[in-house]
């Protein structure tokens, strides 16, 4: 593999940084004409879909740039990702390892990473990326990234202003995990669906043993999605709780999220306004600017926030708003598989109770035999909340599809958060 970590000419390695900055490029176009790809964390080699959609976004003639700053070992998952744009037909002097990392790579004797945390303001690696067609943000921790490429104020370095112009001139930005959340304005650094419900929200991030539990937590992301906040991994961590609390304690500032799934991209075409879905899993579009919060914030009843899910084929218009869906999936109305009266939608001997998806798709729009769905949280002193799906007169699901295995699409489906006490005796 010959792709290359872009090397710093010896006499550019201690450039006045008052000389450099003055390299800042122009500021982006205020309606880009490039791509989104963004992953939702785990992303398959064997994922042609998602890789193909990125590669095809970078060019005939691409000229790739890999950012490692979130990783823990940023040389070395660069040289992987690099590898595994090879095996899809890039050629390796066609993909750049940019030397933007805050942390030393353990993996990689004799080269210390963390050398790298200024050199988005050298002078070598802003004309790198300028002539980039394409720019890939690995997984991690997202406030790495953001820490590498935004100034002490939280502007933009020379660095970022150049990804900023690739984005603006039609190059495609790309990202998984770490990578996508950095690319809502308003990003998600911490906590859990558990902990953002019971214990609200914190105000600072301490590392990455914050992301997996406790109280939300958010910063600034680099914002390249005009609009939503990103959350990942959103299948597998069970986020969509924190997602909704990030969006109510936005002051107004946000009414939508996208909850994307771990080896699944939301692909954003600028110049349509357009979104569409690929991979494996789905994209939960959550809006809460219909919902109602009352109470406590460690004990709020959330009211009347919308979900729809979108599966691989399906598409957003973000003008409009209005869902599209793969035209090979047909509707389950009038032809339900299931027919389960109060199903039961938690605990690991439940079926299909282990995600957002399995909850709306299987047992509420594709049951006859109702129109709610309830499963509930709770922790070890007894707080917890109901958590009601249901249907709406405006509700519509779909199954099938074209690419992969069969799976559900679902619009406008209502979700109430409600607070209770739970007390749990054993009985003997």
């Amino acid at each position: 593999m010959n792709s290359r970590i872009y090397k710093l000419p010896s006499l550019l390695a201690w450039v006045c940084v008052a000389s450099v900055l003055t390299l800042s490029a122009p500021l982006a176009a205020a309606t880009p004409a490039g791509s989104l790809v963004i992953v939702g964390g785990a992303l398959s080699r064997s994922n042609a879909e998602v890789y193909r959609s990125f590669i095809q976004r970078a060019g005939a003639q691409p000229r790739i740039g890999i950012v490692p700053a979130a990783s823990g070992n940023p040389a070395t998952n660069a040289r992987s990702f690099a590898d595994i744009l090879s095996s899809y037909g890039v050629p390796a002097t066609s993909i750049e390892i940019l030397p933007l990392a805050l942390i030393d790579d353990p993996e990689t004797p004799g080269v210390d990473e963390s050398q790298w945390r200024e050199n988005a303001v050298n002078e070598s690696v802003v004309k790198a990326i300028q002539q980039l067609t394409a720019v890939w943000f690995l997984g991690g921790d997202q406030t790495r990234i953001t820490t590498a490429l935004m100034d002490a104020k939280g502007g933009d370095t020379p660095a970022l202003a150049a990804i900023r112009e690739v984005y603006a001139r039609g190059g495609v930005i790309g990202g998984t995990s770490a990578g996508a959340a950095i690319q809502s304005s308003l990003m998600i650094t911490g906590g859990s669906s558990t902990g953002a419900l019971l214990e609200g929200s914190r105000a600072t991030y301490g590392s990455m043993k914050e992301q997996e539990a406790g109280a939300v937590s958010t910063g600034k992301g680099l914002g390249f999605l005009p609009q939503g906040v990103i959350d990942q991994h959103f299948d597998s961590k069970a986020r969509l709780g924190r997602l909704i609390v990030v969006l109510l304690e936005s002051e107004g500032q946000e009414f939508l999220g996208y909850g994307i799934d771990e080896d699944t991209a939301l692909i954003f075409d600028a110049s349509t306004n357009q979104l569409t879905v690929a991979g494996r899993g789905q994209v939960t579009r959550v809006q809460t600017i219909h919902a109602k919060q009352s109470g406590k914030p460690t004990a709020r009843r959330i009211e009347n926030v919308t979900l729809d899910l979108l599966s691989a084929g399906d598409g957003l218009n973000l003008t409009t708003g209005e869902v599209r869906v793969d035209p090979e999936r047909k509707p389950t109305v009038g032809h339900e598989y299931f027919s389960i009266p109060k199903p039961s939608a938690q605990g690991v001997f439940n079926p299909y109770g282990g995600s957002v998806g399995d909850v709306i798709g299987n047992l509420l729009v594709d049951n006859d035999a109702t129109d709610t769905v309830d499963s509930f949280l709770w922790d070890e002193k007894g707080r917890g909340y109901r958590i009601r799906f249901s249907k709406t007169a405006d509700t519509r699901g779909y199954y099938g599809g074209t690419t992969g295995k069969a799976s559900y699409s679902v619009t406008t489906v209502r979700l109430d958060l409600l607070p209770v006490a739970i007390k749990i005796k054993e009985r003997r």
